[in-house]
């Protein structure tokens, strides 16, 4: 992960796959997940494109994030902040003649949950791979510390806050909605420790692949 290619390589796979997943989310038709939904009220209430309440959205929480959460900030939180809500305008257009919202009830699900398991792999992706997690997510690991609290449940709190307040703005509230604030705290957690798992085998076989070398080099 010191490879900086590798890491804005990472950088630019999550803010793809946070994209792809919003689009869907949004394409399901079952309500947005708590963040879009927010950005979606936010939207109707100052009268611009999802992409660019995305974009206000995420300025405003990386300034909170700077002044109590500053360490755990990144590359690539400023990527994703900055980019992201162009990337789901984009894959929005991408999907939006596939009208996948209206091929039945399995359709929109399964649309839905890709984008949900999306999301969730994006935002572990950031988080354990210290790229610069997401400034929301900087914020709530400074929560998750400092109160003792598990993130699930922080995370949990908090998209409950987001869905009361971006329905209020006039965005459209789903049972998505409901679901994903729910389970994107724990799909995270998930995630992360499978993220984690992977690194500490992928370590210890560079460490035996290096014993071997090692060994090899004496027998010589």
């Amino acid at each position: 992960m010191q490879n900086k290619k590798t890491k804005y390589l990472f950088i630019f796979l999550a803010t793809n796959l946070i994209g792809i997943a919003v689009a869907l989310i949004l394409e399901s038709g079952l309500g947005c997940d708590p963040i879009g939904l927010f950005c979606d009220g936010l939207s109707h209430m100052l009268s611009v494109s999802f992409g660019l309440a995305s974009f206000f959205y995420n300025v405003l929480i990386i300034l909170i994030a700077l002044f109590i959460a500053r360490h755990n900030l990144g590359t690539g939180t400023i990527v994703y902040g900055l980019l992201s809500g162009f990337f789901i305008d984009f894959y929005r257009m991408v999907f939006e003649g596939l009208a996948l919202g209206k091929r039945g009830v399995i359709v929109a699900v399964l649309t839905f949950l890709l984008g949900e398991l999306c999301m969730s792999l994006a935002f572990a992706i950031l988080m354990q791979l210290k790229l610069g997690m997401t400034a929301l997510d900087a914020v709530l690991k400074k929560v998750e510390k400092n109160a003792h609290t598990p993130y699930a449940y922080v995370k949990i709190g908090t998209d409950i806050l987001l869905v009361v307040s971006g329905t209020f703005m006039g965005g459209v509230f789903g049972i998505g909605t409901i679901i994903s604030a729910l389970v994107t705290g724990i799909l995270v957690a998930k995630f992360t420790k499978l993220i984690e798992h992977v690194q500490i085998k992928n370590e210890t076989l560079k460490e035996n692949y290096r014993i071997k070398g090692d060994y090899r080099s004496e027998k010589i």
